[in-house]
């Protein structure tokens, strides 16, 4: 398409009453080219614009890394893990390191022992395959 040329995308006034258009035409021809050689016409132009990434692209961007946007955490029994870096920190304060969230059913048993509920109804749920009960020697303990 002619952009230069379409009263649809005239001036700034016309761009943002025909945004989706724009927007839409736009999606078309950024799919004709690879993300890398637009990268490099976009620069060249002086033109400001930022990439969507797949989140493979992501955990390996240069920048990420540097600023320890993704820290390494232990897993359970999956092994390490990435997880996002918090932004957050108090001056003078450590931050709390980053953990994964509870095993499926890491909790179930406890969680329902305080509810009342009785050893064997709880066993009755997780027979019934109700509840997930992960590593339930941990809770029974």
């Amino acid at each position: 398409p002619d952009f230069a040329t379409d009263p649809r995308f005239a001036d700034i006034a016309a761009r943002f009453k025909h945004a989706k258009e724009l927007g839409a035409e736009l999606v078309e021809v950024f799919k004709t080219r690879p993300c890398a050689e637009w990268r490099e016409r976009l620069r060249e132009q002086k033109i400001t614009f930022s990439v969507v990434a797949t989140m493979e692209e992501v955990i390996d961007d240069p920048q990420a890394l540097q600023n320890d946007m993704f820290i390494k955490v232990e897993g359970h029994h999956h092994g390490r893990g990435q997880a996002v870096n918090s932004p957050f920190w108090i001056q003078g304060s450590d931050k709390v390191p980053a953990h994964l969230g509870s095993e499926l059913g890491a909790d179930s048993g406890a969680i329902l022992r305080e509810l009342g509920y009785a050893e064997d109804r709880i066993d009755e749920l997780a027979e019934q395959g109700i509840i997930e009960i992960h590593d339930r020697a941990r809770w029974l303990a």
